[in-house]
């Protein structure tokens, strides 16, 4: 009897702590994300400039702050918009936009590159798409969390209305769909794509449409010569859902929860995927240490032989015979 209570109460010790390091855990991944957003949404003010830089690729533009990004937002919709459609961006800080319409409605092609380091922009309103025209572009790297999407021009796509010859990489993207119009189409990533490579790509949406005339697709509505690498959607969330003729992956959802039976797979050289609940999140791989040996000044020769216990070798027909044993005599 007292060796079951022993036992009995070793199991319990055992799940306390068990259920202590869980809370831990998702306490540690929760810290992560919310460090990284900004603290107040932001005020709707359009800054005036970059943080810094010129827009090459070894002096990018820096975007820090959601200011700096309408900024960007602007410049795409302007006049002047093809001077910017092709420099080079990286986000520095994670965005908390206020609520605000994040969509870019850009006539002239964005052509880019956008790094997003890993950053997130959340708390967001997308009407149709992020982007109206994406070619030659790379965007990597950037988390979209409780974006408000709607569509009110009866066709439309989450990142891109059209989208050739680019790249997306490592993007996450957390979102509420909500459409308005009847009969219209919706795909959860772009609308027409053509010779593009996605990879690493989690599409993480919920539908709350009931209107049964709207068809969804889970990634792109047209498809041509694509490559996807790593492409993970959740077809459960969706009504009238259309299936591609490409393959992806799907998570698991049990309530508020998710599971993906593959993470490890997910990820690139700088960054990989974790779940916290209900939402994919973005984190930054641990950078090796590197270790640095300082260059000997002065070396001294010495014959080959052997002093004071130690052998000395100095060409490699007596590395050959050290190895071989044929620098030692026997003696009885």
């Amino acid at each position: 009897m007292q060796t079951e209570l022993k036992l009995s109460r070793n199991k319990l010790i055992f799940f306390a702590l068990v259920t202590a390091l869980a809370v831990v855990l998702s306490w540690l991944t929760f810290n992560t994300l919310t460090s990284k957003i900004e603290d107040s949404s932001w005020n709707g003010i359009v800054a005036s400039s970059f943080k810094s830089g010129t827009g090459t690729e070894s002096n990018p533009y820096v975007i820090s702050s959601s200011g700096e990004f309408a900024y960007f937002k602007q410049l795409m919709e302007s006049d002047s918009a093809s001077l910017y459609a092709s420099k080079h961006y990286v986000l520095d800080a994670s965005l908390n936009y206020g609520k605000h319409d994040l969509s870019i409605n850009n006539k002239v092609s964005f052509e880019g590159t956008i790094d997003g380091k890993g950053n997130y922009i959340s708390n967001a309103e997308i009407t149709n798409s992020l982007f109206n025209n994406i070619e030659n572009a790379t965007i990597k790297n950037i988390g979209f969390v409780n974006i408000n999407y709607s569509l009110i021009d009866g066709q439309g796509a989450f990142f891109a209305d059209n989208i050739s010859s680019s790249s997306l990489d490592m993007i996450v993207i957390n979102s509420t769909i909500t459409k308005d119009d009847e009969n219209s189409i919706y795909s959860c990533l772009v609308s027409t794509s053509n010779n593009s490579t996605y990879e690493n790509i989690i599409l993480n949406n919920k539908y709350s449409d009931s209107n049964n005339n709207n068809v969804i697709y889970n990634v792109a509505y047209s498809s041509t010569d694509d490559n996807y690498t790593n492409v993970v959607t959740n077809p459960t969330n969706y009504s009238n859902f259309s299936n591609a003729n490409y393959e992806i992956k799907t998570f698991k959802q049990n309530g508020n929860n998710i599971t993906y039976d593959n993470l490890d797979e997910l990820g690139n050289s700088e960054y990989y995927i974790s779940i916290n609940n209900s939402q994919f999140l973005i984190q930054q791989r641990p950078k090796q240490e590197q270790i640095h040996y300082a260059k000997r000044s002065v070396y001294s020769e010495h014959s080959t032989g052997s002093e004071d216990n130690t052998i000395y070798i100095n060409n490699l027909q007596s590395d050959l015979d050290h190895y071989s044993g044929l620098n030692y005599v026997t003696s009885n």
